[in-house]
């Protein structure tokens, strides 16, 4: 969590509640706030020499139809606290890593859709304000999605996020509102993606009452022994420690400034997708939220995506990137020579013209899915598609 400062160290230690992140470093001054994140050579990603040629895929036809550019922004707003570090279950890479690893996948497979762009938070010791990473660009061209490789434009981005090492705080709040303009200022539709592990913090001019001071909610003491109990609000301003970045306000679990945040993207057309990881379930209410203003709650009772582990990951930024990037309609740079010489490839699978659960011509230089493939595409299953000319249409 970000400032999960260990005022107890029994309970820290046993401690694993994690939107915030608890850095393992979080603790009163003096001590080291600093983590050893060297690059790992086995996360860092080497792009393809060159681009494939568009023909080489495998495809009936061999000769891809370009779509006419309608580019969204993918922007990804990642959780670099403390407890990031953390391991995912169902993975052997750290909570970091592991969304970095998720954005591999799904950038390879709809990377040449979108411009993406990222940036982690906290920017430095502490409770620093996030910083962008990586300026928004687009993505490689069509061929590397095409076969499934990367291209230097993504290991850019990839390699990029491997030099930031989680630790310290979870200024959410106060890194989208330094995002804004930036965000503002991007041409075409813009989605942004959070991915945390915790509740957001280090907003000093927050207020809470006990129940939602994080001391509190922990049951921490602080170093002269009182106990953040129903008696103490470990969060209240007159508990500041200068030389300790999460003490007294900064503590407050950063509710009401965070879901303004994300109102003010929404008000100016930016949609916000939310994913918990954990262990930000004990926040689910405040993640609701941020969905809900966000503009994408799914509805029920979780309106964000709750990731438990890193399959769940994969899948759930799978339908991110699905709704971001891909459409039922597509509309083609221009009409093939001949339409019964035509097929479309959902991830390199064949899918046969049919009206009711397959693909029909709505114009001369437009198709269109429909029925159970569209559906796929809007569950995240499909990531890619292909326009394909050069061999008779396959017909159900």
């Amino acid at each position: 969590m970000a400032g999960c400062a260990r005022f107890s160290p029994l309970i820290a230690a046993a401690t694993v509640l994690a939107v915030a992140a608890c850095d393992r470093g979080d603790s009163w001054p003096g001590d080291d706030l600093g983590t050893n994140n060297a690059p790992d050579a086995g996360l860092v990603f080497e792009p393809a020499e060159g681009p494939p040629p568009l023909g080489a895929v495998g495809y009936c036809g061999n000769q891809l139809i370009q779509t006419r550019d309608d580019t969204a922004n993918l922007y990804f707003v990642i959780d670099a606290s403390g407890s990031m570090t953390e391991r995912l279950p169902g993975s052997e890479h750290s909570r970091f890593d592991s969304v970095r690893l998720a954005i591999a996948d799904v950038l390879t497979a709809v990377g040449h859709r979108v411009r993406f762009g990222a940036a982690v938070f906290p920017g430095g010791p502490g409770c620093t304000p996030g910083v962008e990473v990586f300026p928004t660009r687009s993505g490689d061209p069509a061929s590397f999605g095409a076969t499934g490789t990367i291209g230097p434009v993504l290991a850019d981005l990839l390699n990029e996020l491997i030099l930031q090492p989680p630790g310290s705080g979870t200024p959410l709040s106060a890194t989208l509102q330094a995002l804004t303009q930036e965000l503002l200022r991007l041409e075409g539709a813009v989605s942004v993606v959070i991915a945390t592990d915790g509740h957001p913090n280090c907003n000093p001019d927050a207020r809470c009452e006990i129940d939602t001071c994080y001391y509190n909610m922990l049951g921490e003491s602080l170093p002269d022994g009182r106990n953040c109990d129903d008696s103490l609000n470990c969060c209240d301003p007159d508990l500041v420690v200068e030389e300790y970045a999460f003490s007294g306000p900064t503590q407050c679990v950063d509710g009401p400034a965070t879901i303004g945040a994300v109102q003010a993207l929404a008000t100016a057309g930016v949609r916000t997708y939310v994913l918990g990881l954990p262990d930000s379930f004990a926040f689910e209410p405040l993640l609701n939220a941020l969905a809900i203003a966000g503009g994408t709650g799914r509805g029920g009772d979780q309106e964000y995506y709750p990731i438990d582990n890193a399959t769940t990951l994969s899948e759930r930024l799978r339908e991110i990137g699905a709704d971001v990037a891909v459409t039922c309609e597509l509309a083609l740079e221009s009409a093939p020579p001949d339409p019964e010489m035509v097929n479309v490839y959902l991830d390199r699978e064949i899918l046969a013209a049919d009206p009711e659960n397959g693909w029909v011509f709505a114009g001369e230089a437009d198709l269109e899915l429909r029925g159970d493939a569209c559906a796929r595409l809007e569950r995240g299953e499909v990531l890619n598609v292909q326009v394909v000319a050069g061999c008779p249409t396959e017909i159900r």
